[in-house]
């Protein structure tokens, strides 16, 4: 099973990010918009495992995030990162405790990444614009403020199941931050 770690968006932060972001949708319908509900801010992915390596996996977590505290996450701005298409997404402000835990876990599951992380929540994905289109669409997404906190309490480790060629994520355990004192 395809699996990976995230940080989930409660539903109500989940919806006012969507309000925040609806002038923008309504004016480019062309984009494959991701549905609110699937908002999550993925930390790094697992790719194929099996039942047994699961139980492993998780033993590993929770070790790692054994004295991570809850931390807050801020938007920073939107932007796009292009590869064979492109992606929308919400950038946060650096958060140093979201970093530790990442290169702790990342360490202690043996994984090697193929990129830097870079903590954002996809949005949207499309085709490559052309060039005035990608210059009138990071214009839009400059101009466009979004406005909220996530508390982070917990951390999730997703399945990705696919149907009808589209994502729904089904949660495999819960990992608790530590409460402070």
């Amino acid at each position: 099973m395809r699996t990976f770690l995230a940080i989930d968006i409660p539903e109500k932060i989940q919806i006012e990010i969507s309000r925040q972001l609806q002038s923008l949708q309504e004016e480019y319908p062309q984009l494959n918009w991701v549905p609110y509900e699937n908002y999550h801010l993925t930390l790094f992915f697992l790719d194929e495992k099996t039942e047994g390596e699961l139980k492993q996996i998780i033993s590993e977590i929770d070790r790692g995030l054994f004295d991570i505290p809850l931390f807050h996450l801020y938007p920073h701005n939107l932007d796009l990162f292009i590869n064979e298409k492109i992606d929308l997404y919400v950038s946060f402000q650096r958060e140093k405790m979201l970093e530790t835990m990442v290169r702790r876990l990342r360490s202690s599951l043996l994984y090697e990444p193929k990129q830097k992380f870079v903590p954002h929540l996809t949005i949207a994905k499309h085709k490559i614009p052309s060039k005035q289109q990608y210059f009138v669409l990071k214009k839009k997404l400059n101009n466009t403020i979004i406005d909220f906190d996530l508390p982070v309490k917990k951390i999730y480790l997703y399945q990705t199941v696919i149907r009808d060629n589209k994502p729904s994520y089904k949660r495999l355990a819960t990992f608790p931050l530590l409460r402070e004192r």
